[in-house]
């Protein structure tokens, strides 16, 4: 789905549909819909790229991580530590983030290096296309006008905030319900004795 059509629905739902008088610039409203589809994306794990280094290459990725799924060392898991724990104590072979771009390993290595990442999506204009589906579009509206009226415009605008907060928790759990019967299976086999 093009991101002007979100925009679209987006505008409409805020009652901002006069273009010559908007209260929400498209620069607004695009952040907030990039925010809300990247928090979407980390939720349901949706983006993973697969990132193959060699031999200490630097383990810069060409695109904002917005979580570590994994990381194999010549085929055996390697552990993640957060940067305080390393400088802490720098015993062992662990991986750990300097940036959301930028990983590093105590130690040298060689061989082949793969990390599972959830990425980012940017969206930079109004023809851009959304990464997730058009079944998550409710819930990446109802997580952007969140961000919108958190801008404070209107007496009641907080409780609106509250309002659509309770309407994407909702709409996430029914996804959650959808993905998952995408996901698993759908009947479990147990060993049963016949009496």
């Amino acid at each position: 789905m093009k991101v002007k059509t979100a925009l679209n629905h987006l505008r409409s739902k805020l009652r901002d549909i006069d273009i010559n008088n908007a209260r929400f610039s498209n620069a607004e409203l695009l952040s907030a819909l990039e925010n809300s589809q990247n928090k979407i994306i980390t939720e349901f794990e949706n983006n993973i790229c697969h990132f193959t280094f060699r031999d200490n290459e630097r383990l810069i990725l060409p695109f904002v991580s917005l979580g570590l799924m994994s990381a194999k060392l010549n085929g055996e898991a390697l552990k993640y530590k957060p940067l305080t724990t390393i400088l802490q104590t720098h015993k062992g072979l662990y991986l750990y983030s300097l940036n959301p771009r930028e990983y590093k390993l105590t130690q040298d290595y060689s061989g082949v290096l793969e990390l599972f990442v959830n990425s980012a999506e940017v969206l930079e204009s109004e023809e851009d296309e959304l990464f997730l589906d058009k079944m998550f579009l409710n819930a990446v509206l109802y997580q952007a006008l969140s961000f919108i009226l958190q801008i404070e415009t209107t007496p009641n605008s907080l409780n609106k905030v509250v309002f659509f907060d309770d309407l994407y928790k909702k709409e996430c759990a029914f996804l959650r319900s959808l993905t998952n019967k995408q996901r698993e299976r759908g009947t479990i086999l147990t060993p049963f004795i016949k009496v």
